[in-house]
């Protein structure tokens, strides 16, 4: 399954739920994978989504802590019995394992590092990414 398989599942199943979505948002020296916005609690969740290596996904996400309320790794569901649980469990890191189905294996805690600067520096990206996609009307 390739990464652009797994963030489009992951998109369908956060847009079943309203949650507003966007792929690929810069942040700091790299791109998110996928952002997804709660609708009643405007809270921002992040998903790193890896085909293979876990670890890398990890890596990737701890920097979504800085501006996210909450993040996960996502994995094919054959990948997911190799990820250290704990090592998430101590990041409050959430893991999404994806195949037939979208399934949270565990879910994050609130981000302690959350930065205020980084959020609204997220949240300008994605109003910005909006008013494009809505054509310049947002």
């Amino acid at each position: 399954m390739l990464e652009a398989r797994l963030v489009a599942k992951l998109q369908d199943d956060f847009r079943t739920r309203s949650w507003a979505t966007f792929e690929e948002v810069p942040f700091l020296h790299r791109r998110i994978d996928l952002v997804a916005v709660e609708p009643s609690t405007d809270a921002l969740t992040a998903v790193e989504a890896k085909v293979k290596n876990w670890r890398v996904a990890v890596h990737q996400a701890i920097s979504c802590l800085l501006c996210c309320d909450h993040v996960y790794i996502a994995l094919p569901e054959g990948k997911v019995r190799a990820v250290d649980i704990d090592h998430l469990r101590q990041l409050g890191i959430g893991l999404i394992s994806i195949g037939g189905d979208v399934l949270t294996v565990l879910d994050p805690t609130t981000s302690t590092l959350k930065n205020p600067y980084h959020t609204e520096t997220l949240r300008g990206m994605l109003h910005a990414m909006q008013a494009r996609t809505d054509g310049g009307d947002g």
